[in-house]
């Protein structure tokens, strides 16, 4: 990359810090004392006088509670994907607009990275297709993550997605959408309503990802994650699962009893895998059952 274009990009970066730390509503001095650094060196990444090495990128979403790629200026526009009419039916104008504002590929379309991803993505569809369902959930999720390459607790569900080629955008919606998911052959793409808590996105990525991979669409809209059955109820249990592997949770609990209607003794297994207080009330029930 051109240095010319490469400070472009460090300025984009240290604007998108600044406001993201300004709508935590934390100074620098707290940021700074989140990620391990002084006032002083935060003042330097948000003016850009000093660049940000990846990692410590990483822990600054973090500590603001924003993907990674909120931190990261927007590819430049490519291929704007057509959406049908029928897929958009029904949603209120502002969310009809914000869907197809957001399903635009990056020039390129993602490079080589992205096309290995898909061939992955395209293996864990066919494993479906061929009774791979018939062993569970649980064994899905499991090559999901042997595929994608990630592991531990939290997972990062973010770099699964991606690790299977999917492209990934977050932006502010209109009410009346969280999340939206357009694949073909040689693409995929999530949007994701920024507006929305940090564990409400990532459960709408996964079960946007679940979509992916159980079900043949072109476009799938979600306008929220209602209990039920058919292909939401299998896109609900998907992202459950792939967050809260129901099995590890059993072993970590190690026989303890857990109080799953207690919102008190919830919460600390919530934030641990970064889930809504519901979505870990439902795991710790379904852990209890083991």
């Amino acid at each position: 990359m051109p240095k010319a274009d490469l400070d472009r990009l460090y300025v984009q970066i240290a604007g998108l810090i600044r406001a993201r730390r300004e709508d935590a509503g934390l100074t620098q001095e707290e940021l700074g004392r989140r990620v391990g650094l002084t006032r002083g060196s935060i003042t330097n990444l948000e003016s850009a006088r000093q660049r940000v090495q990846l990692d410590k990128l990483f822990e600054i979403a973090e500590a603001l509670g924003v993907p990674l790629a909120a931190l990261l200026p927007a590819p430049a526009e490519g291929e704007r994907l057509e959406i049908p009419g029928e897929a958009l039916r029904g949603l209120p104008a502002g969310a009809r607009e914000w869907v197809q504002e957001m399903m635009v590929l990056p020039a390129g379309g993602g490079g080589p990275v992205v096309v290995a991803g898909l061939e992955k993505l395209k293996k864990l569809r066919d494993y479906v297709a061929g009774g791979g369902l018939e062993t569970g959930i649980p064994n899905l999720c499991t090559e999901v993550r042997v595929l994608s390459g990630v592991s531990g607790t939290p997972i990062p569900v973010e770099q699964a997605a991606q690790g299977l080629g999917i492209l990934i955008r977050y932006g502010p919606a209109a009410p009346g959408v969280e999340v939206a998911l357009y694949q073909a052959n040689t693409s995929a793409l999530i949007a994701v309503n920024s507006l929305r808590p940090a564990a409400r996105q990532r459960f709408a990525l996964a079960h946007s990802l679940g979509h992916a991979i159980l079900h043949d669409r072109v476009v799938t809209i979600d306008t929220g994650f209602p209990d039920s059955e058919g292909d939401e109820g299998a896109a609900n249990a998907f992202a459950a699962e792939l967050l809260v592997p129901v099995e590890g949770l059993w072993q970590e609990l190690g026989g303890k009893a857990v109080d799953y209607e207690d919102d008190e003794e919830v919460r600390p297994w919530a934030e641990k895998y970064k889930v809504s207080a519901r979505v870990m009330a439902g795991r710790l029930a379904a852990a209890a059952r083991l």
